[in-house]
């Protein structure tokens, strides 16, 4: 009889298999090293036992013992199958966006989970590297350590490497492995170049990994890192491929769909690099390339389109929200112990004394005081105070300044900030208004506005000069939704001492805060979102700085675009149920996003939270969901875009966006129709540009309103 004495025994000698109709180029043969054939069901198998039987030669691991881990998954369940068969404990800590369906199978095996917070620094104390180095401490366990432990990539140069060598017969021109924790392409390149140092090992890495250049979010486990492990070697590597999650996602589906091979989105990773290279070569080649891992182990996203990627942002904002927006209000604003503050309808308000007015105009008082102060309503009144203490508190700001609109905030802190003969750098894709105060008005002060791509760094970097005063940017953009780096902008714009202002109307404090990511003054239309029944108009400024919010009131008790009492009343209600219209409006956007990404009609879809976002990666990082507005590109240009728009029922055709109700605007004809076309062209907001403000509607009943309009072009 033949048989294994238990399942460790049949680790090792998967087998190569040769891509077919995926295969670009006649002259090349592509191999694929199946290593989700070994029984755990990854290529950590080969590690997971070398680095047990490693630590239990060196009497590090003894019978009975615990084994720790911080592991991203696969590892894990490879460690966890070897201590099942040997009688060992396991403990594995995982950051937080991995795989559930991981730590599911670390369960079953036996293992305990402990899932850290991932928007940390990999130092810091709460991330799974170092929880799992306090757990190993605190037991006296066997911290495996794949990033550093030596039998990692020993495995590799005793098994996989020669594996690969004789199953080609040494005949290979392109080994292709993604790098991972360094242990997979350490020993199998070594093995190789060993063998014929003419051997070129190529990498693909995501865009974001710090291997090939800087660190960045991306949605890949297993490959890529914001952090250089000791197994490491980059000296090692011919050739980076640099590639996008989502495009290695992409390459993971085709292989299953034209190829029959379940691969995972590190296989998919490495078809990408591998074809890349059978693209340009001229003559006959062979490459390998590792599939670490199947796609079975992904399928709550790999095989399903409709998934959305949950966001894992570097600042969690959701967290206490709600508390905080119903419970900051402060009492001074309470009347006769009434749970919700009166509107102030004063004009002009009382003094105890002469002498209490003579301190407040001969400013005696502390300047902070005084916008407490209730003099004469164009400047400040209770309503007013009360909205902005709030929004200051969910902004994380120091103080703000409630406006008459939107616009009105923008262009009273234009009109504090800027003086003839200075220069601003504005996003070249903003709300029309915006466009029109930058590009007109402005420019009548002597002020020079230079618009720019906000996600080309280096043109922003140009366009700063010594002059420049202010950077206003959207995040996202209207109507286009593109992202802007804000942190990357703020490192920019403090080197050079420019104020830099982001819009935040789009998503709010809810989903995104700007100031914590590196902001010096937030402005948002409170409108839309924050007070979301389209009943009340007013707009905020929100700043870091005090001393730059008391130089705003100044100018608004000159231009006097102060709240109404009742619109700030009206905003303040409307935010209270600010949390809950934001998770609808995100989760119907979603839904209308993927209906119209299938839809044979559109050209294309923008929204951060579809895959296909060339910025989902850092919609990911940024912000804590990805918001109510999106925008698309129907076939038929300018009057199939009006047709569309016309035909819509449920949806409202309107300008304006946030509010319970769903809208409809198309942008070349309504909102954006000042901006000259070439112009407007070069933005991207195109003759068949539609835009969605999607409301709290039965979602059915969003995607049915879609689909009879479509049916009319």
């Amino acid at each position: 009889m033949k048989y294994a004495e238990n399942i460790l025994e049949l680790v090792g000698n998967t087998p190569l298999v040769k891509i077919n109709r995926l295969n670009p180029n006649p002259l090349v043969t592509i191999l694929a090293k199946l290593e989700y054939l070994n029984p755990g069901g990854s290529v950590k198998d080969r590690i997971a036992k070398a680095m047990i039987e490693g630590a239990e030669k060196s009497g590090k691991l003894k019978k009975g013992g615990m084994i720790v881990e911080a592991t991203s998954g696969n590892t894990g369940i490879s460690l966890a199958m070897a201590a099942a068969v040997k009688g060992y404990r396991t403990i594995f800590t995982q950051p937080n966006w991995m795989s559930q369906k991981k730590a599911v199978l670390f369960e079953a095996l036996g293992a305990e989970v402990k899932r850290c917070e991932t928007a940390v620094a990999i130092g810091d104390a709460r991330s799974y590297k170092s929880t799992a180095k306090r757990i190993a401490k605190e037991n006296g366990a066997f911290l495996t350590d794949q990033y550093s432990n030596p039998d990692n990539p020993r495995a590799h140069y005793e098994g996989t490497g020669p594996e690969i060598w004789r199953d080609t017969d040494g005949k290979l021109d392109y080994i292709v492995i993604g790098i991972g924790t360094g242990g997979t392409a350490g020993g199998v390149v070594k093995f190789l170049k060993e063998k014929n140092s003419g051997i070129k090992f190529v990498a693909p890495d995501p865009i974001g990994s710090i291997y090939s250049g800087k660190p960045a979010p991306f949605f890949l486990e297993g490959i890529g890192h914001v952090f250089m492990p000791e197994n490491v070697h980059l000296d090692m590597v011919d050739e980076f491929v640099r590639l996008q999650s989502k495009e290695a996602i992409e390459m993971a589906r085709k292989l299953t769909k034209f190829e029959g091979i379940l691969a995972g989105p590190t296989s998919g990773a490495a078809m990408y690099a591998a074809i890349e290279i059978a693209k340009r070569l001229k003559k006959k080649a062979t490459i390998v390339a590792v599939f670490p891992d199947s796609g079975e182990r992904y399928t709550d996203y790999l095989y399903n389109e409709d998934f959305e990627v949950p966001a894992i942002p570097k600042h969690e904002t959701k967290k206490g929200f709600a508390t905080q927006l119903l419970h900051s209000g402060h009492k001074e604003f309470k009347e006769k112990r009434g749970l919700v503050s009166p509107i102030h309808r004063s004009a002009t308000y009382t003094f105890a004394n002469v002498d209490e007015a003579a301190k407040i105009f001969r400013g005696d008082n502390k300047e902070i005081d005084n916008r407490s102060k209730y003099v004469y309503a164009r400047g400040n009144h209770p309503n007013q105070r009360e909205l902005e203490l709030l929004i200051t508190g969910l902004e994380h700001g120091t103080d703000a300044i409630a406006f008459s609109s939107g616009m009105a905030a923008i262009a009273t802190l234009a009109q504090t900030v800027l003086s003839q003969g200075d220069e601003v750098v504005a996003s070249n894709v903003i709300y029309g208004e915006s466009f029109r105060l930058y590009g007109e008005l402005v420019p009548k002060w002597g002020v020079k506005t230079t618009f720019v791509d906000i996600t080309d760094i280096a043109q922003v970097k140009k366009a700063i000069t010594k002059k420049t005063k202010l950077l206003h940017i959207e995040t996202p953009t209207n109507p286009l939704l593109t992202i802007a780096d804000i942190e990357q902008l703020s490192n920019i714009t403090k080197e050079a001492g420019v104020l830099f202002v982001v819009d935040n109307t789009f998503i709010t404090p809810y989903l995104q805060q700007p100031l914590v990511l590196g902001a010096d003054v937030v402005v948002a239309s409170t409108t839309k979102y924050l007070s979301g029944h389209n009943d009340a108009l007013g707009g905020i400024v929100v700043a870091r700085d005090q001393k730059l919010i008391l130089d705003i009131w100044g100018t608004l008790f000159v231009t006097g675009a102060v709240i109404d009492p009742q619109a700030a009343w009206l905003i303040q209600r409307g935010m209270k149920t600010l949390p809950l219209r934001m998770e609808k409006h995100c989760a119907n956007a979603h839904a209308a996003a993927k209906y119209l990404a299938k839809h044979s009609k559109v050209k294309v879809v923008h929204y951060p939270g579809l895959l296909t976002h060339p910025q989902h990666d850092l919609a990911r990082k940024q912000m804590n969901g990805f918001g109510g507005v999106l925008s698309f590109e129907i076939e038929g240009g300018i009057e199939k875009g009006k047709i569309f728009a016309n035909s819509m029922k449920l949806f409202s055709l309107a300008v304006s966006l946030g509010a319970v109700e769903s809208l409809v605007n198309h942008p070349a004809s309504m909102t954006h129709s000042m901006i000259p076309r070439d112009q407007r062209l070069k933005s991207g907001i195109t003759d068949g540009l539609i835009r969605f403000s999607v409301g709290i509607e039965d979602t059915e009943d969003i995607i049915a309103d879609i689909e009879q309009a479509m049916e009319k072009i």
